[in-house]
C-alpha cells in the first residue's frame, strides 16, 4: 500500500500548530483559536482572561498563564502509543530521526524536515499493515454495513486522535473507508484508514490546549498532556471519558486521578525516560560510551545496557513501590543486577540470573554511586572530577554554571582552582568530583580514599560517594531541584520567570512532604501552569 493521501505530506511539512491547521482545513475543523505561526515566530504571552483560567492560590499572572510549545510525540511515546492502542511491539519509531530536546528533555518542538515527513508516512503504512495482521479486534461487526463502519471510525478515531472526531471528520473517514473497501476490500480499507490517522498531525502532535474557547477540546487536550507526562503514552478510554465528564476540571478529582495513574504500571515508562534524561545517561544504550579495552575488558554494550536498566529500575522502585523520597533515592543500597553487573558490584547473582540485590555498605548509597551514572560521567581510562561535579551541581542542585571563557591562556604549572580564568567554575565542580575518585571509569569501587565539599550546604564536607549522598539526601535544594526537573519534563520547555510562583508552591509541597517524589509529580500535574498553559501563539 503506497501513499494513502497526498495531503499527508503537505500537512506534515508545516511545523507546529500549522500542521494542525492544514489538517483541520481538510476536515473542516474550526481552528480560529489555534496557533498558526511557524517555528521561530515571536512567542505570544499566551494570556487569557482571569475568569477563564483559574490561578494557583497566592499566584497571579499579570500577562496570563505561560505558553507551552506544541510538540510532536517522541520516539518512546510513539512506540508506547501504538503498543497500548494496537498491541504493536516492534518499536517502529526506531526508524525516526533522533528526538530534539527542549528544557533538557526530549520535546520535538522544531520544524519537520521532508525526510521526517516521509518517515512518518512510511512508518504509518508499516504499522497499519502490522495492526491489520495482528491480534487486536478492530471491529466485532460487519464492516460491509454503514452502522458498523460508523462505529469503527468513531471508536478508533477517538482513540488515535485522543478526542472525539468532528461531524465532518466522521463523514469524511466513513466515506474514505467505504471507497477503499469497495475498491480493494476490507483489510485494505482498514490499512488505508489507519495510515491516514497515524500520519495525521492530530496523532503526531501534542497540543497543550486545542482551543482556548472549547471546553471539551480543552479537556481532551489536558487528558493527553496527563497521559504523556505520567504514562509516556496516549490516554485510554477511561481517561478520555473522565475528561468528557469534566472530572479533570475539578482539582480534588484531578489529584485523585493523577495518583491512580501513578499506580498504573505504565507510569514506569515515564520514570524510566525521566531518569535517563535527567541524569544524562542515554549514551549507555546508544553505543556512545567508550572505554579503554585493555583497562576495562568487561565493559561491553551488554554491561552498559545492564547499567541503564538498573538506573531505571531503581528510580521506579523508589517512587512507585517504596517510600518515594529523595532521601531514599540517594541512600538505598538496593540494586537491580544481572550476573555481569553483580560481578562489578561484588555481590552474588540473584536467583533467576537477574533481580534485586543489596550492595555493600560503605561502598554504595543511592543513585549517584551506581555504575551507570559513574560510567557515563567519566573518561575512557579514568573517572572525571569535572564531569561528575558538573552533573551534581547542574542537575541535582539546579545551579547555573557559567560557560568557559572563549579564549584561555593557561599556565600548565597553575592548577584550575588557582587560575582566575578557571576557578570561578571549577571551584563549584571539582570539590564534588574529588569525592567520587574512589570509583573508576566504569563505576567500580576502588577503595581509594577520597573526600570532597559542596559549598552552599549546611554540612558541605563529605567522604566518598556514600558521604556525598548523605550530604545531599536531606538538602531542600535537592528536593526543589527534583521538582524543577519534573516541571521541565512535564512541560518540555525551560522554566520562565512567569513560572516562579506556581513552581514555588510545587517545591514547597514537596518539602512539606519530606521530599516525596510522588508529591512532586502530583504537584506539577495539578499546577495551573500544567493545566491551563496555552500553546505558543494561541489567542483566547
Amino acid at each position: 500500500m503506497r501513499r494513502t493521501q497526498g495531503w499527508l505530506i503537505a500537512g506534515l511539512l508545516i511545523p507546529g500548530c500549522g500542521a494542525l491547521q492544514a489538517d483541520a482545513e481538510r476536515t473542516g475543523t474550526d481552528t480560529s483559536d489555534e496557533a498558526s505561526g511557524e517555528d521561530g515566530a515571536e512567542e505570544s504571552d499566551g494570556g487569557s482572561d482571569d475568569a477563564d483560567v483559574p490561578t494557583d492560590a497566592q499566584c497571579v499572572w499579570e500577562e496570563g498563564v505561560p505558553s507551552v510549545p506544541m510538540r510532536r510525540l517522541t520516539r518512546l511515546e510513539y512506540d508506547n502509543t501504538v503498543r497500548d492502542l494496537f498491541g504493536v511491539m516492534s518499536q517502529p519509531a526506531l526508524a525516526f530521526v533522533d528526538d530534539s530536546p527542549a528544557g533538557g528533555f526530549d520535546a520535538n518542538d522544531i520544524a519537520v524536515s521532508e525526510l521526517q515527513t516521509r518517515l512518518y508516512i512510511d512508518v504509518a503504512e508499516a504499522v497499519a499493515a502490522e495492526i491489520v495482521a495482528g491480534p487486536v479486534l478492530l471491529s466485532d461487526c460487519d464492516l460491509g454495513e454503514v452502522p458498523c463502519v460508523d462505529g469503527f471510525v468513531a471508536t478508533w478515531g477517538r482513540r488515535v486522535f485522543r478526542r472525539d472526531l468532528t461531524e465532518v471528520e466522521l463523514v469524511e473517514y466513513r466515506d474514505f473507508f467505504t471507497q477503499m473497501r469497495d475498491e480493494h476490500g476490507i483489510d485494505a480499507a482498514l490499512e488505508h484508514t489507519l495510515t491516514a490517522w497515524l500520519a495525521s498531525p492530530h496523532f503526531l502532535y501534542l497540543a497543550h490546549r486545542e482551543s482556548a474557547n472549547e471546553p471539551l477540546a480543552d479537556a481532551y487536550a489536558q487528558a493527553s498532556r496527563l497521559s504523556f507526562f505520567l504514562w509516556s503514552s496516549a490516554p485510554d478510554d477511561a481517561l478520555l471519558d473522565q475528561a468528557a465528564a469534566g472530572q479533570l476540571d475539578e482539582l480534588d478529582a484531578l489529584e485523585g486521578i493523577v495518583r491512580d495513574m501513578l499506580d498504573d504500571p505504565r507510569a514506569a515508562d515515564t520514570l524510566a525516560t525521566f531518569t535517563e534524561q535527567w541524569l544524562h545517561v542515554e549514551a549507555l544504550t546508544t553505543g556512545v560510551v567508550a572505554k579503554d579495552a585493555e583497562l576495562y575488558p568487561s565493559f561491553d554494550p551488554a554491561l552498559a545496557a545492564s547499567m541503564d536498566r538498573e538506573l531505571q529500575a531503581l528510580f521506579a522502585d523508589v517512587v512507585l513501590e517504596r517510600e518515594g523520597t529523595v532521601r531514599e533515592l540517594l541512600q538505598t543500597r538496593r540494586a537491580w543486577v544481572d550476573a555481569p553487573l553483580a560481578a562489578l558490584y561484588g555481590v552474588d547473582t540473584p536467583a533467576g540470573e537477574e533481580g534485586w540485590a543489596e550492595l555493600p555498605e560503605g561502598e554504595r548509597a543511592g543513585i549517584l554511586t551506581r555504575a551507570g551514572f559513574l560510567t557515563v560521567h567519566a573518561h575512557e581510562r579514568e573517572g572525571s572530577v569535572v564531569k561528575r561535579g558538573v552533573i551534581v551541581r547542574r542537575d541535582l542542585l539546579c545551579e547555573e554554571l557559567p560557560p568557559p571563557p572563549p579564549e584561555l591562556d593557561l599556565d600548565p604549572a597553575v592548577g584550575r582552582l588557582d587560575n582566575p580564568q578557571c576557578a570561578g567554575c571549577h571551584v563549584l565542580m571539582d570539590p564534588i568530583g574529588e569525592g567520587l575518585r574512589e570509583y573508576d571509569a566504569i563505576g567500580r569501587w576502588t577503595g581509594a580514599p577520597s573526600s570532597g565539599e559542596i559549598g552552599g550546604l549546611p554540612e558541605p564536607s563529605f567522604d566518598g560517594g556514600v558521604g556525598l549522598s548523605e550530604v545531599l539526601a536531606d538538602a531542600e535544594s535537592v528536593q526543589r531541584c527534583v521538582t524543577r526537573q519534573l516541571f521541565k519534563f512535564s512541560h518540555r520547555r525551560a522554566i520562565t520567570e512567569a513560572d516562579a510562583c506556581t513552581l514555588e508552591l510545587a517545591e514547597q509541597a514537596v518539602i512539606d512532604s519530606g521530599g516525596d517524589i510522588r508529591e512532586a509529580i502530583v504537584a506539577v500535574a495539578t499546577s495551573d501552569s500544567f493545566r491551563f498553559g496555552l500553546d505558543e501563539g494561541d489567542a483566547p
